[in-house]
């Protein structure tokens, strides 16, 4: 069963909505996040949610990844990390462009 999910808006590689993050601790994981973009050409955004309204993590990872369309589409060089504290829930999508890098088994496990 799907359950419809409200996407959050997009405008920053980390969206901290749980609020999990001190002001610094985020603007350092920006910064990070940004450092891996240039040298590595993978663009990785982090998400976490108060809640995942009663949708399965990795059907809310799943939706977020695709209308916030993280990494080139041509490349599909996307990483994005899903945390849900509330439902103590995790989940790494990795865009196909680099399961060579990160296979999904390695990513489940990290």
């Amino acid at each position: 069963m799907t359950v419809a999910f409200t996407v959050p808006s997009h405008d920053a590689r980390v969206t901290d909505l749980a609020d999990i993050f001190s002001e610094s601790e985020e603007a350092e994981l920006e910064t990070k996040l940004q450092n891996i973009e240039t040298v590595y050409q993978a663009e990785i955004a982090v998400v976490t949610l108060p809640s995942l309204e009663g949708g399965a993590i990795e059907e809310v990872t799943i939706q977020i990844a695709e209308e916030w369309g993280v990494g080139k589409e041509q490349i599909d060089n996307g990483i994005l990390v899903t945390i849900a504290p509330t439902e103590r829930a995790w989940r790494i999508e990795v865009g196909y462009g680099l399961e060579g890098a990160l296979p999904d088994i390695t990513a489940g496990t990290l």
